[in-house]
């Protein structure tokens, strides 16, 4: 099942499959059902080996579109919800000049939709531009640097920081660049992308720093920058001083830095790579000058169920920097909230968060995007796992941090929400809108939805 809103239509799009097809069910933004139809073309929702399955939606000109994947193409179908059918328009054909490229991600735009795609034995990245009004796609062909370091720094720092291309481009998760969200949760690799330009955020080895490789889909070519903020522990016994986390909200670079002894943010300028702002406090009662609500944990050591506060600030950044750590911006008024944590698997899980992280994304793990991305709640409801999390609050003008002590989003609605438990049991979905967040719980015996609609603070 997959579900989003479609503006073009104005409608929330909730598809189901069937036998032979799927079924797109037709909804206003109150959930009630006004119409639905089914299509028996054999398409799927889930990454399949022999049949085309769904990639991402676009809106364009009122109208709506999805795009779907099969082993050497991307095809986009008119959905027609007043003639019932879904049209084929076009089918973008890959692997005309090298036999391994691999489709990476489908990215949107008001136009029409590009599309990434890799070479690795020719280190090649591909960019077909596609739009709806020639109804073509231009082929751009970027040629990807030898190394994501340069000759400077492999001489100063060695070549061991060196992130291989069939890492970089491995498990990818997509955001646009200017429309942030609470599901972007951990992934090896984090794409970030916008009309002109993709940045791919990587993490170098021993926590050394974050690294950015740029793809300019403009210019046609492809740069990689490292921002080293930590001294190198090779001991792979040793506890990290320093942990970096990053997330991109339209031209800015977060780092987000912790220790239990140091706690960090560093704002760049992605474009030119000029830190913008640098802020540090130390996690011993003054955590909280950079840190606006309190430190949250979903499920205990003791309990899975059990929800509380964590008043020992080191011990917070502790267990967040033992797991799967994320950022994530979210927009509030005139603010950008960072609601930052960890995903911290027990003992034995962690298969089943490498299944969570990489599902539906990458070369290697899948093709996909996060629509209606639901893949959270297996995670939160599981027995075996904790959920860590906290919100930090800046000014989008001067980046200063906010004076709030309780800091919410709509993440800690939904969290509290008992509906939580209900959604990995049944059908649900999860739509997300700017500012908005709908959860959808299906009655077999009404087979109605109902809605649940959480508003940003």
């Amino acid at each position: 099942m997959t579900g989003y809103y479609q503006p073009g239509l104005g409608k929330i799009i909730i598809n189901t499959e069937h036998t032979n097809g799927i079924t797109h069910l037709f909804y206003d933004t109150a959930l009630n059902l006004l119409m639905q139809y089914d299509m028996a073309d054999g398409r799927t929702l889930i990454k399949n080996a022999t049949k085309e399955f769904f990639l991402d939606k676009l809106s364009i000109q009122h109208m709506a579109f999805e795009v779907y994947a099969f082993a050497d193409s991307a095809i986009i179908y008119k959905l027609d919800p007043e003639k019932a059918v879904d049209t084929k328009i076009a089918s973008i054909k890959f692997r005309l000049k090298y036999a391994d490229e691999q489709l990476i991600v489908a990215m949107p735009n008001d136009r029409g939709c590009n599309f990434l795609t890799v070479s690795l034995q020719n280190k090649k990245s591909i960019i077909y531009e596609w739009e709806l009004q020639q109804n073509t796609a231009t082929i751009k062909e970027i040629e990807l640097p030898k190394s994501t370091l340069s000759k400077a720094e492999k001489k100063e720092r060695g070549d061991f920081l060196e992130i291989k291309y069939k890492n970089l481009f491995y498990a990818v998760s997509a955001r646009h660049t200017n429309k942030p969200g609470l599901f972007q949760f951990p992934a090896p690799s984090q794409l970030f992308f916008n009309d002109t330009s993709i940045y791919i955020l990587n993490k170098l080895a021993y926590e050394a720093g974050i690294n950015v490789f740029k793809i300019d889909i403009a210019g046609g070519t492809a740069s990689s920058t490292n921002y080293f903020l930590n001294k190198i522990i090779t001991d792979s016994q040793a506890k990290y001083e320093l942990v970096p986390v990053a997330t991109v909200y339209d031209s800015l670079l977060i780092i987000q830095n912790s220790s239990p002894k140091t706690f960090e943010y560093y704002y760049y300028n992605i474009i030119t790579g000029k830190e913008i702002a640098r802020y540090e406090t130390k996690p011993n009662n003054s955590l909280y000058s950079l840190v606006h609500s309190p430190l949250q944990q979903i499920g205990s050591f003791g309990s899975s169920g059990e929800e509380k506060e964590l008043d020992n600030e080191k011990l917070f950044i502790k267990r967040k920097n033992s797991g799967f750590p994320f950022i994530t911006p979210v927009l509030s008024g005139d603010s950008l909230v960072l609601t930052f944590g960890s995903l911290v698997p027990t003992q034995g899980a962690e298969g089943m968060l490498l299944g969570f992280a990489t599902m539906g994304f990458g070369m290697a793990a899948g093709i996909g995007v996060s629509i209606g991305d639901i893949r959270i709640i297996p995670y939160l409801t599981s027995s075996r796992n904790k959920f860590l999390y906290a919100h930090s609050k800046f000014s989008l003008k001067g980046l200063q941090p906010s004076m709030a002590n309780n800091v919410r989003t709509n993440l800690d609605d939904f969290l509290e929400d008992n509906k939580l438990r209900d959604l990995a049991k049944r059908n649900s979905v999860v739509i997300e809108l700017p500012g908005i967040l709908y959860v959808g719980l299906y009655d077999k015996k009404t087979k109605k939805y109902t809605l649940t609609k959480f508003q940003q603070h």
